[in-house]
Order: C-alpha cells, then sequence, then structure tokens
C-alpha cells in the first residue's frame, strides 16, 4: 500500500513538470527580456570617455575656402569678430551695419588719428586695387578680408563694370554690409592722363557711399615706381603720380574718408622707389607687401582714435572760444574725456545768493559727469588749450 502510494505521487509529480516545464521557461524569457530593455545598452560610443577636444580647441584657427580658391586659416574671433554694430534696414530694403559714432563724446570735426588695431579690424573690409594691392592679398599678413582686385585694374574699369572673379565692382559693393573699403588705382589710369582718372576717381568714390553709407573709406596713394621707370617712362612718372595721390587726398574728410600713403616708408631720398626692392621698378618683393600689409594695421580708425590737434591756444583764446559756444579741453586732459563747456545753471540748483541765469562753466568730468569747473593757477597759465570746432 505504501508502495503504492509513493509511485502515484512520483507519477503525478512528474506529468506535473512535463507539462508545467514550457510555461516556466516562457514566464523566465519574458522577465529577462523586461530585464533587458530596462538596462540601458553600453555602447562604444556611451562608455568612452567624454573629450575633452572642443573645449581645448575652441580657440583653435579653422581652415576655410576662399573665393580663388586658396586655403587660409583664420582665427575663431576672425570670423565672427565681436561688434557693437547693430544692423538696420535701408530704405532700398538693403539689410546693413549701422556703425556706432566713433567720436559720439567730441562734438567735433576735426580730423582723427590713426591707431593700431588687430587682424579682425579687417574682418569687415574690403580692398579694392590692381596688381599691387594683389600682391598684398596673395603676399600679406591680412587674410581675413575681401579682395576685388586684378592686374591692369584702373578706377576708369570699376566705373565701366568689369568683373572680377564673375562680379562687377558693383555687384560686390551690394553683396554684404563693409565696415571699411580700402582703394588703391591710379597706376594704370594716368597713363591716359590725369584729369580723365580724377573724374572717374570721383564716381568709384561716389559708387562706396551710396552702396556702403556706413562704411569708412581708406583712399590708398599709389606707390611710387623707381627713378629709372619715372624718367623712361613718363606716363608713368611719378609726378603724375603724386598728382593722382593729392587728389585722392582731397577726397577724404578724415572723419568717415580716409587718405593713407605708404610712400614714406619705402621711399629713397629721391621720393622714388629704391631699385633694390623692385624687379621691374613697379612692384615690390614678396616679402615686402608682408611689411606693407603690417604697416595697414597701424593706419586704422577705431573708437580710441583721437583729433588731431595741430593747435593750442591760451586760456584767454578757449575762454572766448566758450562763450561762442564752443567746447573746450587741454592736450592733458584729451585721453581721460575731459571738457569744458559754458551753460546756464538750473535755478533749482542755486542757492539764495546766487544770481538766475548767469551762465557758468561746467567740466565733464573722465567719468562722464557734469560739474561747475573750479579753475587752478595751472589751467589759467597753460597754452595747451584745445578748441572743438
Amino acid at each position: 500500500m505504501r508502495f503504492q502510494s509513493s509511485w502515484l505521487y512520483a507519477t503525478v509529480l512528474g506529468i506535473t513538470y512535463v507539462i508545467g516545464f514550457p510555461f516556466v521557461i516562457g514566464e523566465l524569457r519574458k522577465t529577462a527580456m523586461l530585464e533587458v530593455q530596462a538596462v540601458p545598452v553600453q555602447t562604444e560610443e556611451t562608455t568612452a570617455p567624454v573629450s575633452t577636444e572642443t573645449t581645448e580647441n575652441a580657440t583653435a584657427p579653422t581652415e576655410v575656402l576662399l573665393e580663388d580658391g586658396v586655403r587660409k586659416m583664420k582665427m575663431p574671433d576672425e570670423i565672427s569678430p565681436a561688434s557693437t554694430e547693430t544692423e538696420a534696414v535701408s530704405d532700398d530694403g538693403v539689410r546693413r551695419m549701422q556703425l556706432p559714432s566713433i567720436l559720439e563724446n567730441t562734438n567735433d570735426d576735426a580730423p582723427l588719428e590713426f591707431v593700431t588695431s588687430g587682424l579682425s579690424y579687417f574682418a569687415d573690409a574690403l580692398f579694392v586695387g590692381d596688381s599691387r594691392m594683389l600682391g598684398i592679398c596673395n603676399f600679406g599678413t591680412i587674410t581675413n578680408a575681401d579682395f576685388f582686385c586684378t592686374g591692369g585694374l584702373g578706377a576708369i574699369n570699376l566705373v565701366e563694370g568689369i568683373t572680377v572673379d564673375g562680379e562687377t565692382f558693383q555687384q560686390r559693393l551690394n553683396r554684404r554690409s563693409y565696415g571699411k573699403v580700402y582703394v588703391m588705382v591710379g597706376m594704370n589710369d594716368v597713363i591716359y592722363g590725369v584729369d580723365e582718372f580724377k573724374d572717374n576717381i570721383v564716381k568709384v568714390f561716389q559708387m562706396i557711399q551710396e552702396a556702403q553709407p556706413n562704411a569708412l573709406i581708406f583712399m590708398m596713394a599709389n606707390l611710387h615706381v623707381s627713378e629709372k621707370v619715372s624718367i623712361e617712362k613718363p606716363g608713368l612718372g611719378n609726378d603724375r603720380l603724386d598728382a593722382a595721390n593729392q587728389y585722392m587726398q582731397s577726397l577724404t574728410d578724415g572723419r568717415k574718408s580716409f587718405y593713407i600713403d605708404v610712400n614714406p616708408l619705402f621711399d629713397d631720398e629721391n621720393h622714388c622707389l629704391p631699385a633694390e626692392k623692385s624687379g621691374d621698378g613697379i612692384h615690390i618683393s614678396g616679402d615686402d607687401y608682408a611689411v606693407w600689409s603690417d604697416w595697414l594695421f597701424t593706419q586704422t580708425i577705431t573708437k580710441d582714435s583721437k583729433p588731431k590737434r595741430d593747435t593750442t591756444y591760451s586760456f584767454s583764446d578757449a575762454l572766448t572760444a566758450l562763450k561762442e559756444n564752443h567746447k573746450v579741453t587741454r592736450s592733458v586732459w584729451e585721453s581721460s574725456g575731459i571738457l569744458l563747456q559754458i551753460a546756464l545753471p538750473d535755478p533749482a540748483q542755486q542757492d539764495d545768493s546766487a544770481l538766475d541765469n548767469q551762465p557758468i562753466i561746467q567740466m565733464r568730468t573722465a567719468d562722464y559727469k557734469i560739474v561747475p569747473w573750479e579753475a587752478t593757477t595751472e589751467d589759467l597759465l597753460a597754452s595747451d588749450w584745445v578748441i572743438f570746432q
């Protein structure tokens, strides 16, 4: 009887195992799949250490392909330079950059002094010119500007619509907003006469003003030729080049348009291009184009540019100017922003002993506060007074 019970128990247990085993295995598989889905897959990408390459190379140069097919390196600040410019839409619907006033605190018409800037200054510049400008493009150190230049280019070609890289000068001006436009043409014009050049360079100047009303214009003097070339080819003589240069200078005002003359950097004692610096008496060597470019870094106009002062005055002259509503300062104050002006006092700020509506001399301090000016003996006897016209 005991044997039969054991046999029966074993038989039931075996049947249960056979029937239930597939079901148990299925449930275990489902549970395993859910666990697998719940655990993130540790791929090579997620388990690899986080790269610091982006951070470490934040200031690394970037290689860009220019329109002429030449690859050059640009630093990030050269590609997207920091700027205080604001974008405005002109009447013709073209978006251009509205430049901040360079002399917003001077109220002055005096020409500005050049200062030295870095490479990023030229990120919004367009250089226009002949083969010498092409030399600056190919061998110079200004690598982040736009260039519209080709051998034999003259002012007349710009006016008549010559194409360079498939664009006319007008189309290049309309392509984007420029903060500065540099022009050096004339060598290929004066051969046919200086008067014709004058007519055409005025038109070029006006084209730039109309297309780029917010741009600073730099008229670059034509480089002198050697003494031999000047004598043997009178059409290219330095006397003609000087006449062309002087006329270009006359177009500038020293405020939004400027004349820059590189000739003193290269001229010999006869004001000619030294023979040893040129193989043909017209073009300089490749290394000298780099020197020329570096010199251009010192001929820039920024908010640090101060008015040029050729004349200083005594205090009596300054007082007369104050009475005529001019602002005045002293040479020793200019870098700090201090100036004097005459004004009627605010009656609300006067005490009972003061006479109403009597003019007083106010001082604008270095931190741009307006306070009454208290003259010192040194001020009254100084002869370095400057008058803002």
